[in-house]
């Protein structure tokens, strides 16, 4: 069973007998072809005398990370070698190279007596998980003096599956989340390494927590949320990675006596299905939920995609039927909508093996995007999908923090979470191809910010925020977002967005009482084409005009405004309900990605932007601002929506914001303080966040306390005709239906989800 096991772990890393019989195929040839020269490049620089590196462009770094990087390259070495097809096969000069790479990282960097310096995690993840891979396709090239000492300094580092930081602590603590996988994964290997039944089940057995929902801290909760690090949104990014990990695990294990259970495995399926696939747009991972990842070149959003199709491709192997099914068909949509970065071009050939089967698979669909919304209250993070489009809602509260950069990694995330809007759309390249490194830090999309100069480390992961963020999920169609964002000794402000259909309405105000005389809230930073030639129409005071002028912000009060794609299908339409001054820049930003990045280096890159704010002035008074975002309209849409809007703004208070659209019969309001206030056909006593559909024979109401109290309730009335109760919530008690609704919500504990009731229409006006 040992070797079995081992066979599957090397497969996993090399691929499997089937290489060697298509490698004649030119897909795979230029895979293999890819592996050799990556393996010789390798072998070229790799020096076993030197004293001070291995490789000289891989110095000892402070932080430790040259462990994990050393490790990595005698893996790609290791791998041409056992492939094969490669020019390298079982090549003598290459696996003597490598014997003598692994020894002297044994001899100088990493073993059972080395002092601990650096980040703790690349001596008790990062390095282990590398060498591991290293030694399972070396066993057979490794005499037991070297494999023994080897363990030696695996059991040092990695000496149980449920502790983290013993290497650096007197007390280690427990791992959790992706950290508790991956030293799972660790301790399993090493385990199979040596042929320990007893530690592998300790392993697996160590899997167990990961599994159950969250109440607090790192993990998966209930509404699909995932945080890591405590109070991060992190599901494209720690939240990848584990899944990445626990679907290879399961996978390899499958079949065996160590096998992870059917129900783990559906709760993985589970975490696909509402955690991961509302943030995969097109196969790439929307950016509002990787935390400070956003800042490597590499991996960027399209590598997160991708490593979800793979552990998509894994599960889809040890998964029911019904369940298979499901995630074959999003894995082959995810890989045919990237035409911007093809997986099959970038898997590896395990990985192309599980892949082209599923591809050429006509009974397999892949299907379209569906259109959906949602709202994570746990993490502060909102999501909607419609037609050619997909938007994003960065927040954070008393609950979650602002941004996380540590590593010298994310380090101008300043306004990440202040209600950025991340817009994707047919221009697939828009946040892969330089955007972070070059877009202004000051100027997020949909952010209300000050302009007070800020410096590295501004406001890191804090939670001095507003407590009433978050919003209603309106049948996963439709949803109202709002955060009150607080700027220590600045300004306050209130937004909120109604995301319905293929609108997307930006409601807000900065509160009175401001203590700087500049706030900004950014309506749009676009990267443009490489050429900058993206047209932007203006309508203002009857007249058409395009704005051209480049480097010179301008000052008009438009009523619509339309910028042209980089590719088709990437035009944006932007409508503004009260035309107030709003200030324009085209600009070409020269940056480099070590303004973002520590570790990057100081290659400048250029790009161009158009830019659009309003400018607040909330010393004295309250400022308000409004605008439509229309993904994908033509000119003559954007034109005609501005001349016939479907949504409309009730009030825009203070104390309250409302929103009616006519389309969909919504009507929405925020209300942002206690104390009874009414809006529309609602009132109610309490912070909260309320949407009521009108339909034929129907009233459909959904109701959240964004604010996540813990205790008490929320009266409210429906001033609407019903003459009953379909379905309800059972924190929902209806007190009377006439003349008008009243209601009782009990909010305490609800964590900020969305309560629904159903009313049966009154035939007869009779209120």
């Amino acid at each position: 069973m040992f070797d079995r096991l081992f066979e599957r772990w090397r497969s996993g890393l090399v691929g499997g007998s089937g290489i060697a019989l298509e490698s004649s195929d030119p897909g795979w040839r230029v895979k293999i072809d890819r592996v050799t020269q990556t393996a010789r490049g390798y072998a070229r620089m790799i020096d076993p005398s030197g004293e001070e590196a291995l490789w000289p462009d891989v110095p000892k770094l402070g932080h430790a990370g040259d462990l994990r990087e050393n490790y990595l390259r005698l893996l790609d070495m290791a791998t041409a070698l056992a492939t094969p097809g490669s020019a390298l096969y079982e090549d003598a000069a290459m696996a003597r190279s490598i014997v003598q790479g692994l020894a002297w990282m044994y001899e100088r960097r990493y073993n059972e007596h080395v002092r601990v310096y650096g980040n703790w995690w690349h001596w008790e993840i990062g390095a282990p998980l590398q060498l591991l891979n290293t030694l399972c396709v070396m066993r057979g090239q490794l005499d037991a003096a070297a494999l023994a000492a080897y363990v030696r300094v695996l059991d040092r580092f990695v000496p149980n599956p449920e502790m983290m930081r013993h290497s650096v602590l007197a007390e280690p603590y427990p791992s959790t989340g992706a950290n508790r996988v991956w030293k799972s994964r660790a301790f399993l290997l090493l385990s199979l390494l040596k042929q320990d039944a007893d530690g592998i089940r300790a392993a697996s057995a160590a899997l167990a927590p990961v599994f159950e929902l969250a109440d607090a801290g790192d993990g998966f909760y209930a509404d699909g949320s995932f945080i890591q690090h405590k109070k991060f949104a992190y599901t494209g990014g720690y939240g990848k990675s584990l899944l990445k990990e626990l679907a290879e695990l399961a996978y390899m294990l499958h079949g065996s006596p160590w096998a992870l259970p059917s129900d783990q495995v559906s709760v993985m399926v589970g975490w696909v299905r509402h955690s991961f696939e509302p943030f995969l747009y097109r196969g790439q991972m929307m950016d509002l939920v990787r935390g400070r990842e956003i800042s490597r070149r590499y991996p960027d959003s399209h590598s997160a995609g991708h490593a979800m199709i793979g552990a998509a491709l894994q599960l889809a192997e040890v998964a029911s039927p019904g369940e298979a099914g499901w995630l074959k068909g999003k894995a082959k949509q995810w890989m045919q909508q990237n035409t911007y970065r093809s997986y099959m071009e970038e898997a590896s050939l395990p990985m192309a093996v599980l892949a082209r089967p599923v591809l050429q698979d006509d009974t397999v669909q892949g299907g379209e995007e569906a259109a959906i919304c949602r709202v994570f209250p746990r993490m502060d993070r909102a999501m909607a999908r419609g037609t050619g489009y997909a938007v994003g809602i960065s927040m954070f509260s008393e609950r979650t923090g602002s941004y996380e950069s540590i590593n010298g990694e994310n380090r101008q995330g300043w306004y990440t979470a202040h209600g950025m809007i991340s817009l994707y759309n047919a221009d697939l390249a828009h946040y892969s191809d330089g955007f972070w490194p070059t877009v202004d830090p000051y100027r997020l999309p949909g952010t209300t910010v000050s302009s007070v100069p800020r410096e590295i480390g501004f406001g890191l992961g804090r939670r001095e925020a507003g407590a009433f963020v978050g919003g209603v999920e309106c049948g996963g169609k439709y949803g109202l977002v709002g955060m009150e964002l607080v700027e220590p000794g600045e300004f306050r402000a209130r937004k909120s967005w109604l995301l319905c259909g293929d609108v997307v309405m930006a409601l807000g105000t900065v509160l009175e009482g401001a203590q700087v005389p500049e706030v900004e809230t950014i309506v749009e930073n676009r990267m443009l084409s490489r050429d900058g030639s993206n047209t932007l129409l203006i309508e203002a005071d009857g007249a058409c005009r395009a704005f051209t002028e480049a480097g010179v912000a301008k000052t008009v009060s438009p009523r619509w405004m339309h910028l042209s794609g980089t590719v088709p299908g990437a035009e944006i339409g932007y409508v503004f309900p009260r035309p107030k001054p709003l200030r324009l820049l085209r600009e070409a930003r020269r940056m480099s990605s070590h303004e973002m990045e520590e570790r990057e280096g100081a290659a400048q890159l250029t790009r161009d932007y158009m830019t659009a704010w309003f400018e607040h002035d909330a010393r004295a008074g309250s400022d308000h601002y409004a605008y439509v975002l229309l993904p994908g309209r033509s000119p003559e849409e954007v034109a005609a929506y501005a001349a016939d809007p479907g949504m409309a703004i009730v009030t825009c208070t203070s104390d309250r914001h409302a929103i009616e659209d006519r389309e969909s019969g919504l009507f929405a309001v925020h209300f942002w303080e206690d104390g009874m206030k009414s809006a529309g056909p609602v009132s109610c006593n309490k912070r909260a966040s309320i949407v009521v559909q009108e339909r034929a024979d129907q009233v459909e109401m959904w109701i959240a306390d964004p604010a996540q109290a813990d205790e008490g309730s929320m009266a409210i009335t429906l001033h609407l005709a019903v003459e009953g109760v379909e379905c309800c919530d059972d924190r929902i008690a209806v007190q009377r239906l006439h003349p008008s609704v009243a209601m009782s919500v009990n909010r305490g504990g609800a964590k900020g989800s969305t309560l629904r009731i159903v009313f049966r229409k009154s035939k007869h006006n009779d209120s």
